[in-house]
């Protein structure tokens, strides 16, 4: 990514941050489908068989857009703002695990086939960062979305998860 490039994504970044905070500080309503509509576009990005470039840089774009959606929402002192990201925390959660972990097995798939210089290793990337997202998004949501962490069994699933994957990642040592 250029300089020019990295501009135009933060100030994107930005236009999405005065946005949000427009939206949920500003009117007086609780806009109760904007996650499912976020979640609609998250969907919608996920390739199911077409994994080509352009899907895997709408699914990149999408995941960034929630991202910044989630971390503004975190930031929300006003309980009407907190009580929206935990109402519609199990579901995002629930499927953005599915990704991580649809994500990460293919890269790792990829990691064992991929030789130096070769074009697999941008599709490598791309995976590595679309899992990446996935999992600061996870992040966020397991800190402030969920009231009681320790209660939700989608939480304690992606931490089994999490941890049969460390002895994985820690394999990886020998392909760098």
């Amino acid at each position: 990514m250029n300089d020019a490039e990295r501009i135009i994504q933060k100030e994107r970044c930005h236009n999405i941050d005065v946005n949000i905070e427009t939206l949920f500080l500003n009117e007086k309503k609780h806009r109760p489908d904007l996650f499912t509509t976020l979640l609609e576009l998250i969907r919608s990005a996920v390739p199911n068989t077409d994994v080509s470039a352009s899907s895997i840089l709408r699914l990149s774009r999408a995941l960034s857009i929630l991202l910044h959606v989630v971390k503004e929402l975190c930031s929300g002192r006003v309980m009407r703002i907190r009580t929206a990201l935990q109402t519609a925390t199990p579901e995002l959660f629930s499927f953005l695990a599915d990704v991580y972990v649809r994500y990460v097995g293919e890269w790792m798939q990829a990691l064992g086939s991929t030789t130096p210089g070769s074009n697999d290793e941008e599709v490598l990337n791309e995976r590595m960062q679309i899992s990446l997202s996935c999992l600061k998004i996870l992040r966020r949501l397991l800190v402030n979305g969920f009231e009681f962490v320790n209660r939700s069994d989608e939480a304690r699933q992606f931490w089994s998860v999490l941890n049969g994957q460390w002895s994985q990642f820690m394999n990886l040592g020998r392909f760098f």
